[in-house]
């Protein structure tokens, strides 16, 4: 698989803000444009990105100041990013306006418009090139990255296309797929609309445009590409042409934001979806949908906005759209002051969902995971994210980050994760040599790449100072796997050993058991030091099986101290590898295995 391409170089990282004190958290305002979209992201750090425009033509001004009052209230002088997610005039209408108010440094979008249309395609030619000609311009690909300094941004779709490969942790079969019904096949916009997912800590949060029903199902079917997140902000204002259950149910939101407009979006068969998601807490709304009527509409103190005009009371029934090329009854006008909804998030996976009309606000706690490997420290106040257990290995398999062992060399030498890396200084190795733990990291990655920091455990400061200086130091995606080594052996993980600390822990440590893995035959032929042989052939898969269970009974395996040092060796690396995965499984937690052949540690012993 192709590494994910990074949409901006690293001058974009730092956004030019007003010199106030930040919030640790990421804040997310869902603007107000009368049934189209404008959603502001601002990152701790300062970072923002802006998901389209609002409308154009006459509530071009009218969109752009709502907008410009998100951003005074996140206190920014520049947009980083305005991710355009296709070429209606509901989601780019009012970016040159805006444009003309403050500076946007990278413009991203799908590429070309798909669908002829006399206004798209007059500012495509004659007004985009210059808005992005003195900035940076991107079409997006799914797979891409937004570099945003403590969030994980990732593209999902774009151009009618979507993720070829599941997101982190990500990729279980979804039961929803059974029961999929497509809809006609849409060659509008709107199936070409760029969808983010962006990650927080643990915080997750899904917009994907106006992404319709059938390329939802493309993107998660057979296997559920996304996850699951905690917000949603609702596909297409909310319109049954989209938010299938096939996205919608198998996302698992707990809290869903809807943009709608007064009589755009909210359609009952839409709602249903909806409000019967698994784990979905309450739904928001910027308007009162006549289209959903009282019977579908989200309670009062979870709307935004009213009218201009205020009726005594909202139908009960919901109100029929006007056929195609039908105008209807007028709808309700809103020109007044505008409300948005505000999203305050923490790296635990907590979050906070505020009305701006009526400053009515509900806070989502922190979810206790429900499995064991699911589970973080959840500490507050850090600004680099956790991982938990289940993610390192996904991590791992799929090596979609460098893993770095921040402890000196000798405890790494002794025990590390299997594909960690360590920086420390060696011995043997001139101090002339080494600069500091951050400029080392910078001779193995970019600052573009993903890193996962480790060290001893809970207490264990050392990853926590070296994510900080990464993040100074420019680093845009920097995670902790905060329970380190001690979680990582208590929940059967083997370890790594380096071929000098084997020699080193056989001279020290009388306790320590080593396995021998090769045939007898080449095992008596020479071994280590209180070796004892258990031959990869005779080890099967399962616990209490084979010849495991045999050394448990005639004592080659330490059976009075399941806390026992025990080290691997075999022919192979990946023979000791798989005998140690088996000896774990019987509940010895602290198994080591040598990757490099025993041989050439015999060799080197004999000389």
């Amino acid at each position: 698989m192709r590494a994910p391409i990074v949409l901006v170089t690293a001058a974009l990282l730092t956004a030019s803000v007003f010199a106030q004190p930040r919030e640790k958290s990421l804040a997310i305002y869902v603007v107000d444009v009368e049934g189209g979209n404008a959603t502001l992201f601002v990152a701790p750090g300062g970072g923002s990105v802006l998901i389209d425009t609002g409308n154009g033509g006459a509530a071009a001004a009218r969109d752009a100041d709502r907008i410009m009052a998100a951003v005074k209230d996140a206190g920014l002088s520049q947009i980083d990013h305005l991710i355009t997610t296709h070429w209606h005039g509901d989601h780019f209408g009012a970016m040159a306006e805006l444009a003309n108010r403050i500076p946007i440094r990278h413009f991203v979008d799908h590429g070309p418009n798909v669908q002829p249309a006399a206004a798209a395609d007059e500012f495509l030619q004659k007004v985009y090139p210059a808005l992005y000609g003195s900035a940076k311009h991107t079409v997006a690909k799914p797979g891409d990255t937004l570099p945003v300094q403590g969030l994980d941004w990732r593209i999902v779709s774009a151009a009618g296309n979507v993720l070829s490969a599941p997101l982190q942790g990500a990729g279980r079969t979804n039961p929803y797929c059974a029961d999929y019904t497509p809809q006609d096949v849409d060659r509008t916009e709107n199936a070409q609309s760029v969808g983010s997912v962006i990650t927080f800590g643990r915080f997750r949060v899904a917009h994907l445009g106006d992404l319709t029903w059938n390329k939802e199902f493309d993107l998660m079917c057979p296997s559920n590409r996304i996850g699951t997140v905690d917000l949603f902000v609702v596909s297409h204002h909310g319109q049954p042409i989209s938010n299938s259950p096939q996205l919608v149910h198998a996302l698992q939101a707990r809290a869903a934001i809807i943009n709608n407009g007064i009589r755009k979006g909210g359609q009952p068969d839409a709602m249903r979806i909806i409000y019967s998601a698994p784990r979905l807490e309450d739904v928001w709304q910027i308007h009162f949908s006549q289209l959903s009527g009282q019977e579908f509409t989200t309670p009062g103190l979870f709307i935004a906005n009213l009218t201009d005009d205020n009726p005594d009371a909202m139908p009960l029934k919901a109100i029929v759209p006007p056929a195609p090329g039908s105008a209807g009854q007028p709808a309700p006008t809103h020109n007044g002051p505008a409300h948005w909804i505000k999203v305050s998030a923490s790296t635990d996976g907590s979050f906070t969902v505020t009305n701006g009309r009526n400053g009515f606000s509900k806070r989502y706690g922190i979810e206790r995971a429900a499995r064991i490997d699911d589970a973080t420290l959840a500490e507050t106040g850090e600004t680099t994210p956790e991982i938990s257990t289940a993610e390192l290995r996904e991590i791992l398999v799929s090596r979609s980050a460098t893993v770095f062992d921040a402890r000196p060399h000798d405890e790494f030498a002794i025990s590390h994760i299997p594909g960690a890396v360590n920086v420390a200084p060696k011995a043997g190795v001139p101090l002339s040599m080494y600069v500091s733990d951050v400029a080392e990291i910078g001779r193995v990655i970019g600052r573009q790449d993903a890193v996962v920091l480790y060290c001893n455990g809970g207490n264990c400061g050392k990853s926590k100072r070296l994510a900080a200086e990464l993040v100074d130091a420019g680093y845009a995606d920097v995670r902790r796997y905060q329970l380190g080594i001690p979680m990582w052996r208590a929940l059967g993980g083997v370890c790594e050993i380096e071929a000098d600390a084997v020699r080193r822990v056989l001279a020290d440590d009388r306790t320590a058991v080593v396995i021998d893995s090769r045939e007898p035959g080449e095992f008596q032929r020479g071994a280590l030091p209180r070796a004892r042989n258990i031959p990869r052939r005779l080890v099967l898969d399962g616990k209490d099986v084979g010849e495991v269970k045999k050394a448990k009974d005639d004592g080659r395996l330490p059976m009075n101290d399941h806390n026992t040092r025990i080290i691997v060796v075999g022919t192979s690396g990946a023979d000791a590898s798989y005998v140690a995965e088996a000896l774990a499984r019987e509940a010895f937690h602290n198994v080591t295995y040598l990757a490099a052949p025993v041989d050439r540690l015999l060799t080197g012993r004999s000389q």
